[in-house]
């Protein structure tokens, strides 16, 4: 439902902006025509001869709105010759065109509208206020989120619209093959059309470009001659650039040469699949960038920049292409270590298959463009130079910000070339006045899209990284913060939480400027991902620049680091410099000795700022390496660093340690074994920095598990740490170990110090996920509280944790408030509202002790009330039941039937429903094997109370009477075709897959030749759902591993059990303590249903054969509506029979509550 109202009056459009803050309304009275000013309609009699009243809505020095009543209103020519005219008296401005002849009360059931900013106008020609289009609400939602007080930023909003509206129309011009249709929709959005050539506005990026509309190949060369002749092409000058677009491809060049071609995939459908729509979405980037790059420019926001420098964008392509080229002239010398040491990092957590160059190349030119952005915000006014970015990072090091000069991004700096195409589009245009030089982005997370651009989201949710609403990080921060704490986000990504507390500490009108300065130095971040380290540093950089351009001893702390695995340096006793710790140098097999007082409290801030100047000696020519010990040693004799005269083991003092640290990093460059290793070193520091000393500990960790990550020995590392922090999940649990939890533990033990603060967004399986039995013990961990958000802003379901940290935790931390959160998402700019609601108090559903340890389950609320059936351990019927057999992949062992001939048949592959990478692909086309091997399957898909709607057909290599497996027995087709199905399972096997056997697989843990799957009567039960299912199934079915079966003796007894499964009561108990399901899905409870002790049939118990006199009528009645009902899908069958049963459901309910001796 539409919440967002459009104004339908001119009463309405006066309250609307009188809602708008800092909005200075006027009167509501009209200004007749002949009233208007002189000046403003100088010799435009014809323009006031068509307008009935204007309405001065409100007229500031930097933007005004007015309602123009006018017969012409609707009239688009009669708009633009309006705004034509008026063009050099008009500043940013909305102009809403109405009718002349309207109703006493103003009412208006469609209007004109036009916005105008300095890239042009903005033309709504049909506004409908009861059914506006979308980008017509963006634009009113945009006016409503009080951006009109920022008149650059409203117009960066608008401009953002504008680029998509006219990729739209581009889009759909397109797909007509109509060049001229193309054309115009670029003469709309008031690009000037010459000889068929579109031409770039003003102040765009690109200088000296043409595009170029046509329906067959653009020949650049024969642009260039047309371009050279252009009209207004006074100095005959060459074309930079030459854009060729078509109906079906997007190709760019520079000059004849051709940097990339993109070929629009079109729909093979008109249908509004899922496949069309990402196929809409993607060729719109595209066109949205091609629109951006050909505009003129304003106030940079996230979504623009990525328009103009994302992924889908020349400049990306270009720059990229130029860092291609320079990585293979010195991949063999310069770069070779940076390289390597950068996989060797990311290969413990990324794909290893991902860690690649292209990775690298886009992390580099992520890299390059924040350095160029933070040149800009800060020298402005200065020319960029081979230098340029060198001197910003000493500038800024002698005002205590380590930005680093080499870092693993920084090995292109020397190429001016690369540097100044994309500096071009980001340094001050010449209008740009005194006052908006340092407006050219806005400091609200710039990076944002383009950081999510260039980690892609299968990367990032790979690692478990989910970008966090600015808004949600803000009330996290107002929650817990308090100024002057040491904090820490040990997973900060693009830095949204730290970015929060920075605003917060300038805010605080109460505090002192010297306050303020030392409160912003007790910020601390960590990450692992070395581009999301320099894009946090860059948007700190971005908010402080009036702090850091003030003051000259401001640091923040960022740093490269594993939160879970800080860097460990292997202590030992050295000969030359005593107690010592060794940095290790893994990449190039060497080691450095450091002094342990180095890293010592009262020392390691000031080393950590003695390696960033030896990081900035290092950029630097020496001609021997004397001359570079004497800068080293100028450096050491500051005052500053007199504390290194310390003596330390004989006559050797720190300094002496230094200056051996700085000649061996200095032999190393020298030897093309890079200087990354002072910068990694420095990185170090943060963990020493803030051992348990931390007040406040906040952030959104990684919500990956343990079987979504790809390097073994990562994996145990992981499962080693979670041991030792006593959180691990039992075995049957362990692949869904949550990294959150392990975050949570170990940055409460690392970090905190006592009666510290932690606050993480977590998963909600945090609250209800059997994998967190263990987590909910909450180890040294006191009043806790949760917030409990309604929607799933990541897609999946998430809460806000808030513990205390306490050595002496008391059982009172199982009682926990839960306050529920409220989210609204508003379109303009994708904020969020949060608002708290109802709280409530949490309890453990029940603390389980399990060989002397505790098991925690679920929390619930205490006001619940619940039904508690009996349970036991090892009751009859959990004895006998157990999973299905993992029967798959689908594509290689599930078959159609083509014809049956004799004692063989012919098959083909079955088409895989919801296929999964790798197994996406049809093994053969079609094959003839003996008649036997093709096996009965029940999936849960075919599963509704009472009945398997749908049997499946299978080929497997066992005898279809017995499930035996004995190979020398299988028959001369079937062995073939069976071997020929595991040599395409190893083929395709993921690397590093523990079992690579398709038989192995099958049958793993003998799922498939257990007794239980023999049994000719089984009773067979979902393992997920929203609520508990049970068919009993006759003869020799296969049951597959989402199903859960239980061998019965005869049909009474399969009767019984299968209407105990189904009873109201069942689901109830056994949904209470099932995981959460993530994003609505359903819940996950595998074997819980036979944790209730059922007793065992008796046909004697007059209530065990009610109970199973019931299940054979409901049986009975579910498969006369599935017989009735045969088109209906399985959903609307499974609604059918619960509606049509009800009343045996109740029965059946009181049945069993009676059995159990309950009300």
């Amino acid at each position: 439902m539409r919440t967002f109202q459009i104004p339908n009056s001119i009463e309405n459009i006066y309250t609307f902006f009188n809602g708008v803050k800092n909005c200075p309304v006027k009167k509501m009275n009209p200004v007749p025509i002949s009233a208007l000013s002189d000046n403003l309609f100088f010799n435009k009699e014809h323009i006031k001869n068509q307008m009935t009243f204007l309405w001065e809505v409100v007229e500031t020095e930097l933007y005004f709105i007015w309602i123009i009543q006018s017969n012409k209103w609707d009239r688009k020519t009669w708009r633009n010759n309006f705004i034509n005219k008026l063009q050099s008296n008009l500043v940013t401005s909305i102009l809403i065109f109405v009718p002349s002849e309207i109703d006493a009360n103003h009412i208006l059931e469609q209007f004109s509208m036009s916005v105008i900013t300095m890239d042009g106008t903005l033309d709504f020609p049909l506004v409908v206020p009861e059914t506006p289009e979308e980008s017509v609400l963006k634009i009113w939602e945009a006016i409503k989120s009080e951006t009109l007080n920022d008149i650059l930023e409203f117009e960066s909003q608008i401009l953002c619209e504008k680029y998509k509206i006219t990729a739209e129309s581009l889009y759909d011009a397109l797909r007509t093959n109509d060049v001229e249709n193309i054309i115009d929709t670029f003469r709309r959005a008031g690009h000037k059309i010459q000889d068929g050539y579109v031409l770039p506005k003003k102040d765009t990026i690109l200088e000296n470009a043409i595009l170029h509309i046509t329906d067959l190949k653009t020949n650049p060369k024969q642009v260039m001659r047309d371009y050279y002749n252009l009209e207004g092409n006074d100095y005959g000058e060459e074309a930079q650039w030459i854009i060729s677009l078509t109906p079906d491809s997007l190709t760019y060049y520079k000059k004849i040469h051709k940097i990339i071609e993109i070929l629009f995939e079109s729909p093979k459908s008109k249908e509004s699949t899922k496949k069309n729509k990402e196929l809409r979405k993607k060729n719109l980037k595209y066109l949205t960038s091609l629109v951006a790059l050909v505009s003129r420019r304003a106030t940079y926001n996230a979504e623009t920049f990525a328009f103009q420098y994302g992924e889908f964008s020349l400049l990306y392509f270009n720059t990229v292409q130029s860092l291609k080229k320079l990585f293979e002239e010195r991949k063999e010398d310069k770069l070779k270590v940076i390289f390597q040491e950068w996989q060797r990092r990311f290969e413990t957590v990324y794909r290893k298959g991902d860690v690649n160059e292209d990775l690298f190349l886009k992390h580099t030119y992520l890299g390059l463009l924040i350095r160029l952005v933070l040149y800009v915000v800060y020298f402005p006014k200065q020319k960029l130079k081979t230098q340029s970015i060198i001197e910003m990072t000493t500038w800024l090091e002698e005002r205590g910000f380590s930005l680093f000069t080499y870092d693993f991004f920084s090995w292109s700096l020397d190429d001016l070339e690369i540097l100044e195409l994309l500096y071009s589009g980001l340094k001050p245009l010449n209008n740009h006045n005194e006052t908006n030089i340092g407006r050219i982005f806005e400091a609200d997370d710039l990076f944002r899209t383009i950081y999510q651009q260039m980690v892609s989201p299968t990367t990032r949710h790979a690692l478990g990284e989910f970008y966090t609403p600015p808004e949600l990080a803000r009330i996290m921060v107002e929650e817990k913060y308090k100024f002057g704490q040491k904090v820490l986000d040990p997973a900060c990504g693009s830095g949204t939480f730290i970015v929060e507390i920075i605003r917060k500490i300038k805010s605080n009108a109460q505090k002192s400027m010297k306050e303020k300065l030392k409160s912003l130095k007790n910020v601390y971040g960590f990450d692992v991902n070395p581009i999301a380290v320099a894009t946090s540093k860059a948007n700190v950089l971005m908010h402080l620049k009036d702090l850091i351009e003030e003051n000259e001893d401001l640091n923040t702390n960022i740093f490269l680091c594993n939160s879970l695995f800080p860097v460990e340096l292997i202590k030992f006793k050295d000969m030359q410099f005593g107690q010592t710790l060794e940095f290790k140098l893994p990449t190039i097999n060497e080691s450095i000795v450091i002094n342990t007082n180095f890293f010592s409290n009262k020392y390691q801030r000031s080393f950590g700022h003695v390696l960033s100047i030896l990081d900035a000696l290092m950029t630097k020519e020496y001609t021997d390496k004397g001359e570079f010990e004497k800068q080293i040693k100028n450096v050491l004799e500051r005052d500053e660093f007199i504390w290194m005269n310390e003596k330390i083991f004989l006559e050797n003092t720190l300094k002496d340690n230094f200056i051996f640290i700085a000649k061996k990093f200095y032999n190393l460059t020298i030897n093309n074994k890079d200087h990354i290793w002072i910068y990694l070193l420095y990185q170090s520091l943060g963990s020493f920095l803030v051992s348990k000393k931390v007040d406040l500990i906040i952030g959104n960790p990684p919500w990956l598990t343990l079987k979504a990550i790809y390097s073994k020995e990562y994996k145990e590392q992981i499962k080693e740490l979670a041991s030792e922090l006593d959180i691990k999940p039992t075995s049957q649990n362990i692949t869904n170990l949550e990294m959150s939890a392990v975050f949570l533990y170990q940055a409460l033990r690392i970090y905190l110090k006592e009666e510290g603060i932690i606050s993480f967004v977590l998963s909600k399986a945090f609250i209800g996920g059997s994998q967190h039995d263990g987590t909910r013990r909450f180890h040294n961990l006191n009043s806790i509280c949760i917030w409990d958000i309604d929607k799933d802003i990541f897609k999946i379901p998430c809460i806000v944790f808030f513990g205390q940290k306490s050595l002496n935790p008391t059982d009172s931390r199982f009682n926990i408030k839960v306050t529920q959160i409220k989210s609204l998402k508003k379109k303009v700019k994708k904020k969020y509202l949060f608002t708290k609601s109802k709280v409530e108090n949490y309890k453990p559903l029940s603390i389980d002790i399990i060989k002397g340890k505790q098991f925690v389950k679920k929390l619930v609320p205490e006001s619940l009330e619940t039904i508690k059936l009996p349970k036991k351990e090892n009751s009859y019927y959990k004895i006998k039941a157990g999973q299905g057999a993992s029967i798959g992949p689908q594509n290689l062992l599930f078959v159609e039937i083509i014809k049956e001939e004799g004692d063989f048949t012919l098959i083909k592959p079955a088409k895989p429903s919801r296929p999964q990478k790798p197994w996406t692909f049809l093994a053969y086309d079609k094959t003839k094997i003996e008649s036997e091997y093709i096996i009965d399957l029940a999936k849960s898909t075919g599963l509704v109370p009472f009945v398997v709607t749908t049997i499946y057909k299978v080929f497997l290599p066992i005898d279809c009477n017995t499930f035996d497996y004995d190979e020398s027995k299988i028959k001369v087709k079937a062995k073939k075709h069976f071997s020929f199905l595991n040599d395409s399972f190893k083929e395709h096997q993921k690397k590093g897959a523990s079992i690579t056997d398709l038989w192995k697989s099958i049958n793993h843990h003998n799922k498939l030749t257990a007794d239980r799957q023999k049994n000719q009567l089984k009773v067979v039960s979902n393992a997920s759902g929203k609520f508990v299912k049970a068919a009993l199934l006759r003869g020799n079915v296969v049951i597959e591993h989402k199903l859960y079966l239980c061998p019965v003796d005869n049909e009474e007894e399969g009767y019984y059990l299968c209407a105990l499964l189904n009873s109201p009561p069942v689901s109830e108990d056994v949904m209470l303590r099932a995981a959460t399901g993530f994003g609505g899905k359903p819940a996950h409870f595998e074997k819980r249903p036979y944790d209730i002790d059922y007793p065992k049939y008796n046909r004697s118990n007059p209530i065990h054969k009610k109970i199973s006199n019931f299940g054979k009528k409901m049986e009975e009645r579910a498969n006369q509506i599935i017989e009735e009902n045969r088109n209906d899908s399985r959903v609307t069958l499974q609604r059918k029979i619960l509606e049509d049963l009800k009343e045996e459901y109740n029965q059946l309910a009181n049945l069993v509550l009676k059995m159990f001796k309950i009300g």
